[in-house]
């Protein structure tokens, strides 16, 4: 899909990304030139019921107090058989990019971006919302983050945000989706036993799994939890079995020259691959206040 420029109250500017459905633009105002990220979902393409969970998910968090850890909408538009999501632009890139460098930045920068992103994550579920695909791509951080990591000093402008709720579930039941490798054990062992849907709270479970996936890979330099010689050219299916007998590689973090911060934040991670199905939200962003008072020594 090329740049639509079908609102007639902006301009469209260049392509941002593609989502679980449809693309995303970025889209100007013209009374204020303020920068909106536009998600066009045609109709034609999709149909109303692919695209009804991520409207009711969208709409739940716009009727509450948004959290700015997790994509806001602001508008929805139907307009020449396509759908528009409106949101603010968040100028940064996804986290798959930087990735492998918040290893080698300070340790308040990585424990900011795990305070953030678990914040988000704890306003989804106490909306009864679980994300579903927690993945590189899946998270933002914005400019001055991205100069944080650079710097090693944190600001208070800085932000990361959870997006793309295209998978996302907000019932009892949730279908089994999500991308593979990002999947937790009791995931796996569900689609292994011919399941079609796991419970809501079984998938907010997986959630944590996926964020500490991220966490992992955040903090050794982009490495997987699992031996990649190993896993790279298994099926979907083999993958599965594989993580169900096999416990993650610990996590090995070393920056800080405390040498208790470092195994603190390497306790963390495993944590929340080990024990996610257990380990409460509050209790992780707890243990991180702790863990910033330590470095701060």
């Amino acid at each position: 899909m090329s740049c639509l420029s079908l609102l007639p109250e902006y301009t469209c500017d260049n392509m941002l990304g593609k989502g679980s459905f449809g693309e995303t633009f970025l889209y100007t105002k013209k009374t204020n030139n303020k920068k909106y990220a536009v998600k066009i979902i045609p109709f034609g393409k999709y149909g109303i019921s692919g695209i009804e969970s991520e409207i009711k998910i969208l709409e739940k968090i716009r009727k509450n107090i948004c959290s700015k850890y997790v994509l806001c909408l602001k508008k929805t538009v139907v307009l020449d058989n396509n759908l528009f999501l409106i949101t603010d632009y968040n100028n940064g890139y996804t986290l798959d990019r930087y990735m492998k460098h918040f290893s080698q930045s300070s340790p308040k920068v990585l424990l900011l971006l795990f305070r953030q992103l678990l914040s988000g994550l704890l306003y989804l579920h106490k909306l009864d919302i679980s994300h579903q695909d927690i993945k590189g791509p899946n998270i933002l951080i914005n400019d001055t983050f991205i100069k944080s990591i650079k710097s090693g000093k944190i600001n208070s402008s800085c932000n990361a945000m959870l997006i793309d709720l295209g998978l996302s579930c907000y019932t009892t039941k949730c279908q089994l989706s999500g991308t593979p490798q990002y999947q937790s054990p009791l995931f796996a062992s569900a689609i292994l036993s011919g399941k079609y849907d796991i419970s809501i709270n079984d998938s907010k479970k997986n959630d944590i799994y996926s964020l500490g996936y991220m966490f992992y890979m955040a903090a050794n330099k982009g490495k997987d939890p699992y031996n990649e010689d190993e896993t790279d050219k298994l099926s979907t299916s083999k993958f599965y079995e594989y993580i169900i007998k096999n416990k993650p590689i610990v996590s090995n973090y070393n920056t800080s020259k405390n040498k208790n911060v470092n195994q603190y934040i390497n306790l963390l991670i495993n944590s929340m691959l080990v024990n996610y199905n257990k380990i409460k939200i509050n209790k992780l962003l707890s243990f991180i206040s702790k863990i910033f008072k330590m470095e701060n020594k």
